[in-house]
């Protein structure tokens, strides 16, 4: 059925990959009467980031058993006659060989417009078996999702404690280098007012010139400076890297929060799924027990 769906659309080029607006345009073509709820929820299969995506004709058919289900499920009049045709072109399918010519395709229009309201039974389908094996692999698929939601969050949660402790170390070893950084400027004053004190005994005090001691000073503030401006850039590097750390903590914590909200989606989603579920084994148990009751009377008469 996919298969015939996606050669229609590429007849033309035959290049094996279609565009998923051709493909939403000929879904609405066999399905007009679909509601526009669930063609909206099959556009968004088809073309999830609205980009017009490319498509092969593997990915397309797996997309398949999720679009039948988003028909069938909680079906009204319309969504049967676009179930019908959609099952006519199923059973052409089944029935013709991969040439699509003029005549085919005319005959393919023909059966889909010949198709009437509640004829899924007709051709032989199960409708409630089928939704319920649909529910059934969506339900596993949701779990599947689920855990690894869960477990990308412990990833997530364990890479946030990792920046978090790394953040703590940076902030220890910054306040230790501004420590440092106040020492060295406090002793680069105190020589400096050395400095000051002894160029002044030099100036009033020519028998007691020490022009020694003065360049030895001098040395060791030019030491202190050296020092000073070390801390200074050791300081800056620490400052930069806590700042990276914080943006991976941060960037840490709004993924923690995004894999919670889809984890919460989820949920909902597998609850609604087992409601379903739940719903359609109940209507089947009842059709089951009408059709003993059935074969009782008809065997009693």
């Amino acid at each position: 059925m996919f298969e015939l769906i996606f050669t229609e659309c590429d007849k033309e080029i035959r290049s094996g990959q279609v565009r998923a607006n051709s493909l939403f345009e000929c879904f609405q073509k066999f399905l007009g009467s679909l509601s526009s709820y669930k063609m909206d929820e099959i556009h968004r299969l088809l073309d999830p980031h609205r980009d017009n995506r490319f498509l092969d004709m593997d990915t397309f058919k797996k997309l398949g058993p999720r679009i039948t289900h988003i028909i069938t499920v909680n079906q009204n009049p319309g969504d049967s006659l676009s179930m019908s045709r959609l099952d006519c072109l199923q059973s052409y399918s089944n029935s013709t060989n991969t040439s699509q010519d003029e005549s085919s395709l005319g005959l393919l229009n023909e059966s889909l417009m010949n198709a009437t309201i509640g004829s899924l039974e007709g051709f032989g389908m199960d409708s409630t078996g089928s939704c319920n094996a649909d529910l059934r692999n969506n339900l596993s698929e949701l779990k599947f999702q689920n855990d690894n939601l869960h477990k990308e969050k412990k990833d997530l949660e364990k890479e946030q404690g990792e920046v978090e402790r790394m953040n703590n170390k940076l902030v220890e070893e910054n306040e230790i280098l501004k420590r440092n950084l106040r020492e060295a400027k406090i002793n680069m004053e105190s020589l400096q007012q050395k400095n000051q004190d002894l160029a002044l005994l030099y100036n009033l005090s020519p028998e007691l010139r020490i022009g020694s001691g003065i360049k030895s000073c001098n040395e060791k503030i030019e030491i202190e400076k050296s020092r000073y401006e070390e801390v200074l850039l050791e300081n800056k590097r620490l400052i930069e890297e806590l700042e990276d750390a914080h943006s991976s903590d941060l960037k840490a914590r709004n993924d923690v929060q995004r894999r919670d909200k889809a984890i919460q989606n989820l949920t909902f989603e597998i609850i609604k799924v087992k409601d379903e579920l739940d719903e359609k084994s109940k209507s089947l148990k009842h059709l089951e027990t009408n059709h003993k009751l059935a074969q009782t009377s008809n065997e009693e008469s």
